[in-house]
């Protein structure tokens, strides 16, 4: 009786920090994955198209020009059944102007301070693999997630105030009206728990502090 051959599942990891890409690189490799690295999405795309992997792993934040979002609409155009997992320290889509509901079809999200747990990483990325991702595999639906109880709307203001503009110049990039902003700021202020009433240079700091951890934004305008 002959046996069925079976080949190892091949994985594209998209990372453009070296410790993290060597991290995910050995965790793959033991679990007998073959891993193809890429540290920018050039090389990304090179290696998508000559290799036709099973999965991808992708980081976000991939420095200039698109994201990793835009990158996982590319390949998902050209392999539909391709398995994706980001992983990255944004804490859901809205840091990178997309909507979560815009994200392809299947996707893992799961967020970096989470990769010292190795079971997670193979556990989300079998789910993507075999189509069966769920809730515990996105985390960007966790309720307690960083700034979660900022809209995107907000997010985005929030940003623009760190930056040092005027509500004048935000309501003008954004196609509304100065009080309208002045609300906005309001509830932000006050769900980030910062003093509407403290300095403009402390409360620029505190409101920078309050977003560092969610990495850069591309603001839509």
């Amino acid at each position: 009786m002959n046996e069925i051959q079976t080949y190892p599942r091949v994985i594209l990891v998209v990372e453009d920090d070296p410790m993290t890409r060597v991290l995910l690189s050995d965790m793959l490799e033991t679990a007998g994955f073959v891993t193809l690295m890429a540290p920018d999405t050039v090389t990304a795309q090179r290696l998508f198209k000559s290799n036709d992997p099973d999965g991808v792993i992708l980081d976000v934040d991939l420095g200039h020009g698109i994201n990793g979002f835009d990158l996982a609409d590319a390949f998902r155009r050209h392999s539909p059944a391709v398995a994706m997992l980001f992983l990255t320290n944004l804490p859901d889509s809205r840091f990178a102007a997309r909507a979560s509901s815009s994200l392809p079809e299947g996707v893992a999200y799961l967020r970096k301070d989470q990769l010292f747990n190795k079971a997670i990483l193979l556990d989300a990325l079998e789910a993507a693999l075999c189509g069966e991702v769920k809730n515990e595999h996105r985390h960007d639906h966790v309720v307690d997630r960083p700034n979660n109880a900022l809209s995107r709307t907000q997010i985005e203001v929030m940003h623009l105030v760190a930056q040092g503009r005027s509500t004048s110049y935000i309501a003008q990039e954004r196609g509304t009206h100065v009080r309208t902003v002045h609300y906005v700021i309001a509830r932000s202020l006050e769900r980030m728990g910062i003093d509407p009433s403290s300095e403009i240079a402390t409360r620029q700091q505190e409101i920078a502090s309050f977003l560092r951890d969610a990495g850069p934004i591309e603001i839509e305008s």
